[in-house]
Order: C-alpha cells, then structure tokens, then sequence
C-alpha cells in the first residue's frame, strides 16, 4: 500500500463529510486507506465516519494530540502518511494524485500543501496560506512529538510543495471582526493545556520557545495583545537566532504591533529584520514580503513617502513571485503567508495615497502594470476598489494602460470600468487620449461607440451640438446616461427634453452625478452656474424639481447652497413670467417662487419677513426645511456681520425682553405682549425673531 491517511476526531459532524467526500478522489485512484481514531464523540461524527471506511476505532482522550495522532500511525500499512483535520477540505486532488500514481514519491521524504485558514466567516478573502507539512515517508522513526500544536518529526528531506489548496475552517476566529464564542472557548481550553505544560518545562528547567508563542496565539485570540506580545518576546529570546523559527517571531510581533498602532515600534522591527542581526535572513525569503509591506504601511503613517513607495514596490514585486509560484522558501513551513487579499487592496491604496503626494505618477503606472492584481483578486469589491485606483493613476499619467487592463476583466467589471473611465474625462486634462482609449474597447457597443463620440465632439474637438445630444437620448433613452446630462449642463443646452421618459428617475441622476462628477462642491458649481435660460418655458416646472435634489444634494454632502438656492429662485421667478395667467401654480414652482421671495427680502435687507418666508417655505415642502435651516445661518451671518456690536447690556436686557413677551404670550395676555414687541421692534428692526413673535401674537388673538 502506498498511503495511509490517518485522522483524529471528537464531534465533528459540521465538517466531516464534506472533508471525506473532498478525500474520495484520492482514496478511489491510489492504493491507500483511511483511518480514522474518535476520542469520544457525541454527535453523528462516527456515523458519518464509517459512510467512508470501516477503520474508524475509539481512542482515550490524555489531553495529549500527539499521543491520539500516533494511534493512528501505528496502524498506518501505507509507505507514506498523510494527516488531516475534519475542518479541512481538500480543492483539487489530481497533483497529489499524480504525485503518488506516477512514482514521483519515492524521490522525496516528505511533502507539503496549502492549509487556507481563514479567519472571519463574514470576510471569505481573508485567510492565512501555510505550507503544511502533512504528508511523510513513514522511516526513520518518524512521529508524531508535542501534545498540543503536534508535529511529526524528524523532517524528511527533500520536501515536495503540492500544488494542492485544503481550505481550513478550525481558526474562523470572527464573525465580521467581532471573535466568536467558539475561538474563545478552543483558546481558553488550550490555554489550561500549554500553562500546564509551561509549568512542566520551568520545573525541569527546559522551557521551550514554541511553548510562550502558542500561549500567545491564545492570548491574541481572546483579546489579549498586549500579554500576547509579552509572551512572543520570551519566546524570541529563546529561539535559536539562527534558525528560520525566527521569521515566526519577526511575522507575529509585527502584526500584533500593527494592531496595537505602534508605527514607530513597528519601524524599529523592520528594520532589525532587513539587518545583519537577523542570522536566519540569509537569503529573500517570503517572509520579506509581508514585512517590506509593514514598514511601508508604517511608514505612510509617519508620512514618510518616499520610503513607503520604495517598500511597496519591494512588498509588491515579491506578492508576484509568490502567486505565480516562485517564493517557495523555508519560512513557510514555519509560519503562514501573511500578506491576504484585504492586505493587498490596502497597500494599493497606500501606495496610489503616497504617489499623488509625491507626484511619482509615472512609478505608479510601471507598479501597477507589472502587479496583477486582475488576476489575483476574485471578490468584485476589491476589484472595483483597484479600478478606481488604477483611473487615477491613468488620470494623472495616460490612458494607454486602458485595454489590457479592460481585457483582464470579467463582464460585471468591464461594465464597471466603462463607468469610471467615461467619468473620469470630467477630471483629466488629457482627454484625447482618454477618449482614443475608450473608444478602442468599444468592441461592437453601439452605445457607448456613441457616448464615446459625444465625448469627442464637446471634451476634444469642442463643437458638440443639441441636435446631436438630442439624438443620443432618442437612441440609447436616459436612465444610465447621467454623464450626458453633465455635457448638457456644461454647454447650457436645455436639460429638461433628457427627463421626459417615464422610467427616467432625476433624484437618482442628480445623486449619481454628486457621486461621480469630481466633487461635490463642483457638482453643485455645475448646477449653480448653469444658464437657466437655456430651459425652455415648458420645462421650467422639470428644472425646479432636479434644482430641488441639487440643493438637497448640496445640504447632505455639506456644501454652500446659497447659490443653488437662488438659482432655484429664478426658475420660479422665470416660471411666473412665462404662466402669471395661469390658474394654478405646481408645488416645485409653488417653492421656487417662495425662495424668490426669500431671495429679494434678503438682498433689501428686509430680515423679518425673510424669517417669515422661510417658516411658510418649510410649511408648504417639509423636505427644505434642512436646507432652509442653512440658509437661515447664512443671514444670520450677514446680519451678524453687517450690524454694530451690541453693547453686552444691551443684548441681556433685549433677550430679556422677549422672553416676556412670550411669557405673556403663553399667560394670554396678548394685548400687553403685542405693545411691548412694539417697542422692541423700533429699537432693534433688524432681529428676525420679532416677525415670529408677532405672528404667534395674531394667532392668539
């Protein structure tokens, strides 16, 4: 027999079948067995075990898993060995297959696969890659040593690195970054287990350094990284400087200061790493990837650019030649490959983030060109994360990179690529290329063929006509070509015709163009500038109603509306001018003409009855009152800024007049109430607050 794959299991239903079936493959097309020792379950777990072999025995738990994987080896009849866990789950078997069926075994003494831990059940790209040391030649004594975090030892050499990937569930150790009860429980467990034993060492006087980093790695578990990192520090200071065991320290510190935010610590550590104090750095290894990407992350943080871009690029040449298979050191049998699809997309960003501050554009696109980031990265968030990256950098530098970059894609992101891309020509100064490279990956669409020739005519040769606009809406209709609407706005052709079509939602144009059109304070720049005399007297009542998003627009992303606001106003104004016959007034005019009203009192400094207006514009649509709240600071400013300074005194005794008058107000006596506001208001015409003390004095009466 050739091998024999042995496994240990205590209530394992959620993942056992699952595991087995995943093993079938192997079990069917090599001469091998499976043996399976349960220490005691209470679920399904040994039901489900004999589905699949009848070598499934009970074996006595002795808090001790080296002890319970040796039961099974010694029952092994194989010439190889190969252990796995039930939370395991093997992807392609056919190189471990071929490795055996072929003869290939026999040049080797061990073999080692891709343990994929992930560790959030919420987050299915972030996971940690091992090279598993699973698979042995059984001689020379070979066991399993260690009773808890066991290994089979000695290491036979040479090793073979399977190109077989097992997705491991046993370190889902959150759910959406908050630790689960079940990694808190197996952390506690092995906790009792390793203290003990540190106690055995310390009494013998033989501590081992792996003992304080998987006290650590509990530690981490539960929250405790402070205590974490006091334990992996012991741990370094035992291990042998010059074994590899050493790129286990560096990996687990550094992540846990990166937790902790210590940038400067942080620093300090890389930098001892890439030193010549590190004796079991000899060579690159791929653990220099993960810490090129920690210095540069720090380093971004200490706004030291130039140094984080010169990490990055270190960090990002090394992630190529570990994906494509050529970083295959020793170190990653010693600890996992750190650098995750969420790592990644964060140091993209840095490092774009570090390129604009330094304007190192030209560094940017020759990075990014040769990191494929297309190819490694499957969760369509981070690739549209990378998309918007990859168009600013274009945006700064050229569009060429455009095609390849668009041939990489799959349908979903093509799409999304065409969106940027056709937004971004509101932003660069180098539209003719933009526009060249956007039409070479038309390929047959006929609308965005069209979309790219509108471009051309207003962004490069400047002569865009209505007629031909008109013409693109009649084709390709107007939902989801908002980017057409801003070309209308900046070359004041009428807008209104573009909204006619029912299925047509203008809220959501004028939320998409805030999202996209540069920023939002020119967004509203682009409406607030716009020639309202372009709008035909038919569409005036439609322009009212997308001038009322825009302000709203404006309010939420925190920008000035007092020029949309007054534009908003002349539409009513222009309304009235065109219909004053007319027997009705439609609510969107109904508003405008108000907010003219507004906007004339105002500019004749009559600020009582601006304060009047403005209650009855929030009365007649409840949706301004936001955005006339805004308005209101805006002349309170003005008032503040234009009137005298009140003598202190004076202001005291005046709020202390008009909180008698509404205290007389609330008593009912409204005749004193309306001869003291009298008063008042010859001394101090100018406060807004004494049209709303009047009125409330009428509606008592």
């Amino acid at each position: 027999m050739v091998l024999s794959i042995g496994m240990i299991v205590k209530n394992e239903e959620k993942y056992l079948e699952k595991c087995l079936t995943a093993l079938k493959p192997i079990l069917e097309n090599v001469d091998s067995e499976l043996i399976i020792a349960d220490t005691g379950s209470t679920d399904k777990t040994v039901e489900i075990a004999k589905k699949f072999t009848d070598n499934v025995f009970y074996f006595e738990w002795i808090s001790d898993f080296a002890a319970a994987r040796n039961s099974t080896l010694e029952r092994a009849k194989g010439e190889w060995y190969m252990f796995i866990d039930a939370d395991e789950i093997a992807k392609d078997c056919s190189d471990i297959i071929h490795f055996f069926n072929s003869g290939e075994y026999k040049k080797y003494g061990s073999a080692v696969y891709v343990q994929r831990s992930y560790t959030d059940s919420a987050q299915p790209d972030l996971f940690l890659d091992l090279k598993a040391y699973r698979l042995t030649a059984i001689k020379n004594g070979v066991k399993f040593v260690k009773p808890i975090h066991e290994n089979l030892s000695p290491f036979l050499n040479p090793c073979k690195d399977l190109k077989l990937v097992v997705d491991h569930y046993g370190y889902v150790l959150s759910d959406n970054g908050v630790p689960n009860e079940f990694a808190k429980n197996k952390s506690e467990r092995n906790l009792k287990i390793l203290k003990d034993e540190l106690a055995e060492q310390e009494a013998n006087g033989n501590i081992s350094h792996s003992i304080y980093s998987q006290i650590a790695d509990c530690y981490h578990i539960i929250g405790e990284k402070e205590t974490a990192l006091e334990y992996l520090r012991k741990g370094m200071a035992l291990a042998d400087p010059g074994s590899i065991t050493i790129t286990m320290y560096y990996n687990r510190i550094l992540a846990l200061l990166c937790d902790l935010n210590r940038p400067v610590d942080t620093i300090e550590l890389c930098d001892k790493y890439f030193s010549k104090e590190n004796a079991a750095r000899t060579k690159t290894l791929a653990t220099d990837c993960y810490v090129y990407f920690i210095r540069a992350i720090s380093s971004f943080a200490l706004h030291n650019f130039d140094r984080a871009i010169s990490d990055f690029i270190s960090g990002f040449d090394l992630y190529d030649k570990y994906i494509n298979n050529k970083l295959f050191t020793e170190d990653l049998l010693a600890n996992p490959f750190r650098v995750t699809i969420p790592l990644i997309k964060s140091c993209c960003e840095l490092f774009y983030n570090c390129c604009y501050q330094t304007d190192r554009f030209d560094e940017a696109t020759e990075t990014l060109k040769k990191f494929p980031v297309a190819d490694c990265m499957s969760d369509r968030n981070y690739m549209l994360s990378h998309l918007l990256l990859q168009a600013e950098v274009m945006e700064h530098t050229d569009f060429s990179p455009l095609a390849g970059l668009y041939n990489k894609l799959d349908d979903y992101n093509k799409k999304q690529l065409i969106t940027v891309m056709l937004w971004h020509l509101f932003k660069t100064d180098k539209p003719e290329s933009a526009v060249r490279n956007l039409k070479s990956i038309a390929n047959g669409s006929k609308t965005l063929e069209d979309t790219v020739e509108i471009y051309r005519h207003f962004f490069v040769k400047k002569d865009l006509t209505l007629e031909a606009v008109k013409e693109f809406i009649s084709k390709h209709g107007a939902p989801g070509n908002e980017n057409i609407w801003c070309v209308m706005l900046l070359s004041s052709f009428d807008i209104t015709p573009f909204i006619t079509a029912d299925s047509f939602d203008p809220e959501q144009c004028v939320r998409t163009i805030y999202k996209y059109y540069k920023n939002s304070q020119s967004t509203a720049e682009l409406f607030a500038y716009y020639d309202i005399n372009a709008i035909s007297p038919e569409g005036l009542e439609r322009a009212a109603g997308i001038y009322g998003w825009a302000m709203i627009g404006a309010q939420q992303n925190q920008v000035d509306i007092v020029p949309l606001f007054e534009k908003f106003g002349m539409i009513g104004a222009k309304w009235f001018e065109n219909f004053s016959e007319s027997e009705t007034i439609p609510g969107d005019i109904k508003a405008a003409l108000i907010v003219n009203g507004i906007v004339s009192a105002r500019k004749s400094g009559n600020y009582a009855l601006c304060a009047s207006e403005m209650n009855r514009l929030s009365y007649v649509c409840p949706p301004f009152a936001p955005i006339v709240s805004e308005y209101n600071k805006t002349i309170k400013q003005e008032i503040d800024s234009s009137k005298p300074a009140l003598d202190p005194e004076f202001a005291r005794l005046a709020e202390q007049l008009k909180q008698n008058v509404r205290a007389m107000i609330g008593a009912g006596n409204i005749a004193d109430a309306a001869e003291l506001i009298a008063e008042y208001e010859k001394l101090c015409p100018n406060d807004p607050e004494t049209s709303v003390l009047k009125k409330q004095i009428e509606a008592e009466k």
